[in-house]
């Protein structure tokens, strides 16, 4: 069976599960996933979830479906399917699910992610057609460790050099139409980042 995630009551700690199962390094939250969801821009870009559940109740799988704000077009769309079953046609019947339902909305393209070292997935992706487009690198940075009396010289630096560094609360307000500055350059700054498709850059709505 394939359903909504909380078509029979709360269906985030599921999908958490099945998500770290695959990507467990990362540790998403129930917290964490239900604060992205709450930010998503619903009004703009569609976005929806389902899982696939086993004949006893169990929840074995789950898909994401949604347009990703300022990388595609209204009718590309991203997809990660997280199966828990590998080999078993889980994964086939949850990205079939979700052509059905991107089909009378216009999709032309789906875009599907797995890690360079997951080779079932990458596996998977292939006999379903996919081709790779591009790589994205991770940052593993451990913002932890970071000791900011290391780098006291470089505030002189940036100081002398005439820059000043601000919160964007200090700057909201010392400059009335801070946000559209900001709007303005996120949007130069994603044109030209190197994609398959060019950006397609969001409102100054959903910016804010």
């Amino acid at each position: 069976m394939i359903r909504d995630p909380n078509a029979s009551g709360d269906g985030y700690p599921e999908t958490v599960r099945i998500v770290n199962k695959i990507e467990g390094e990362d540790g998403l939250t129930v917290e964490a996933l239900r604060a992205q969801d709450a930010g998503w821009p619903g009004d703009t870009y569609r976005t929806h979830r389902w899982v696939a559940v086993s004949d006893v109740g169990d929840v074995i799988g789950c898909c994401d479906v949604r347009r990703v704000p300022n990388q595609f077009d209204q009718n590309r769309y991203s997809v990660l399917v997280s199966p828990s079953y590998q080999r078993k046609q889980w994964g086939t019947r949850l990205l079939g699910h979700a052509e059905v339902f991107l089909k009378p909305l216009g999709a032309r393209e789906l875009v599907g992610a797995a890690k360079a070292n997951a080779v079932g997935s990458i596996a998977f992706l292939e006999k379903h057609g996919f081709e790779e487009t591009h790589r994205l690198w991770e940052s593993h940075l451990d913002v932890t460790m970071f000791d900011p009396s290391r780098s006291s010289s470089e505030r002189a630096r940036t100081d002398a050099a005439g820059m000043t560094i601000r919160t964007l609360a200090n700057e909201r307000t010392r400059t009335p139409d801070c946000i559209e500055r900001l709007h303005d350059l996120h949007a130069g700054i994603e044109a030209d980042v190197p994609r398959p498709v060019k950006a397609n850059a969001v409102s100054i709505e959903t910016f804010a």
